[in-house]
């Protein structure tokens, strides 16, 4: 973080978000974290997560500021499964993924084919593919109303008045 802060220019970075937890990191990640916080390198602290489990564990062993969760029309949890405590404890939401891997743009077809290898998706079955594409299909009749099929989906995490209530100034 020193490296950082001097590349900067700055004292101290206002959000530190650690993208994805090491299962085996224990408290240990989250007292680093708290250390940095305590000691005014970093104004608050958070994580990204992906499972209601992992919501669990941080609402339950964590005195964390904030989590980075996917969060899409193709992807409501775990947001929604938790949307009460999340609130109810103050968390800040950062949306992740609300394009679903740019599914949400709606311009891929069943027969999409991702030929660059660094694309994680090229990774993927076309039956995958095809079933995403499907999942999109079904929310078309949002575009009426946003515009587009990205304003929509776009719009959708917004929507939420806990995922946007918390101000960090």
């Amino acid at each position: 973080l020193e490296d950082q802060l001097r590349r900067l220019g700055v004292d101290y970075v206002d959000l530190y978000q650690i993208h994805w937890v090491p299962k085996d990191s224990g408290q240990s990640l989250y007292e680093e974290l708290y250390r940095l916080k305590k000691s005014g390198k970093v104004r608050y602290v958070g994580v990204s997560l992906s499972t209601p489990a992992d919501v669990d564990y941080v609402l339950d062993h964590t005195m964390l500021d904030s989590v980075m969760l996917p969060f899409s029309l193709l992807d409501p949890l775990p947001f929604l499964a938790r949307a009460g405590q999340i609130g109810a404890r103050g968390l800040a939401v950062i949306a992740r993924s609300s394009l679903k891997e740019g599914f949400l743009v709606g311009k891929y077809t069943r027969d999409t084919k991702f030929a660059d290898p660094n694309d994680q998706r090229s990774k993927w079955p076309q039956e995958r593919i095809a079933t995403v594409v499907d999942q999109v299909e079904k929310f078309r009749f949002l575009e009426s109303g946003h515009g587009s099929m990205v304003a929509a989906a776009v719009h959708y995490p917004l929507s939420f008045p806990d995922s946007r209530k918390r101000n960090f100034s």
